[in-house]
């Protein structure tokens, strides 16, 4: 693909059984493509504008030697250790971070951070197989 030339870090959330509580695993990628843009609605109530961003992530990117599960494979895991996914609600930053940060964190040190709210796989077209991430 042309123009992946991005790092994005990929924050994936997992509940921890015995805790309860959210646990983030951060996962750097590079080599993908990040395109961003303000979309706008016109409602009865005015104006909505928000940023979007789609990011176009190789089947062939570099992750660290991670293996990409899908959202259900990595939820029913027990063990998410070398692994990461693309799930709605997991977090996009355009920035490689590599030590461990919350997403509060994410969102007031970085600028372009989206929430994943689609993901199309298209690892299997011919020509420039890639996951498509949508955020916002």
């Amino acid at each position: 693909m042309k123009a992946c030339n991005e790092t994005i870090t990929v924050l994936n959330r997992r509940v921890n059984p015995d805790t309860r509580l959210d646990e983030w695993t951060l996962t750097v990628i590079r080599g993908v493509s990040w395109h961003s843009k303000i979309a706008a609605n016109v409602t009865q109530a005015g104006l909505k504008a928000a940023d979007t961003a789609t990011v176009r992530i190789p089947a062939d990117a570099d992750t660290g030697g991670r293996t990409y599960l899908t959202p259900q494979a990595y939820k029913a895991a027990e063990s998410v250790s070398g692994a990461y996914t693309l799930a709605r609600g997991d977090i996009l930053v355009r920035a490689e971070i590599t030590e461990g940060i919350t997403p509060a964190q994410v969102q007031a040190a970085f600028e372009d951070v989206v929430t994943i709210i689609s993901v199309t796989d298209n690892t299997r077209r011919p020509r420039a197989p890639h996951r498509k991430v949508v955020g916002a």
